[in-house]
């Protein structure tokens, strides 16, 4: 999201799923998996476009029509895939070396707490959503 960082983003969703944490789902691993998927993302755009721009530099496969596509998608799958396994095998080593254990509960850096204006916005929500489903069953 433009607006909501990857952090807050996994530590909304490790709330949402704490209760699981009763049948025993590593709900604080699922968070952290989350993270690293939502901080991946940009990396791996950046990635896919510095390859295909070394491909085209280099005279690989360039022309304009779908089979030109799609072999010009087909020449990414390696290198990226390559690229991508060189940077997940990087990122284990930086998690293990700094201590990250699975199965320990994570500390954060800002607790959150559900405030007094984060139940009026539930309650404006909840409001809403009644109002727009009841206005649509008086139309039909």
């Amino acid at each position: 999201s433009l607006t909501t960082s990857p952090v807050a983003i996994s530590e909304g969703i490790v709330s949402l799923l704490k209760p699981l944490r009763r049948l025993k789902v590593p709900v604080y691993d699922l968070g952290m998996i989350l993270f690293i998927a939502l901080r991946f993302i940009p990396v791996l755009a950046d990635e896919i476009e510095t390859i295909r721009k070394a491909q085209f530099i280099r005279g690989g496969a360039s022309g304009r029509g779908p089979r030109a596509r799609i072999k010009q998608a087909a020449s990414l799958v390696l290198p990226v895939f390559f690229s991508t396994l060189r940077r997940a095998d990087e990122l284990s080593v930086a998690i293990e070396t700094r201590g990250y254990r699975s199965g320990r509960p994570r500390s954060s850096l800002h607790p959150l707490h559900f405030a007094r204006r984060d139940g009026i916005v539930f309650a404006a929500t909840a409001l809403a959503l009644v109002l727009i489903v009841s206005v649509r069953g008086m139309i039909r």
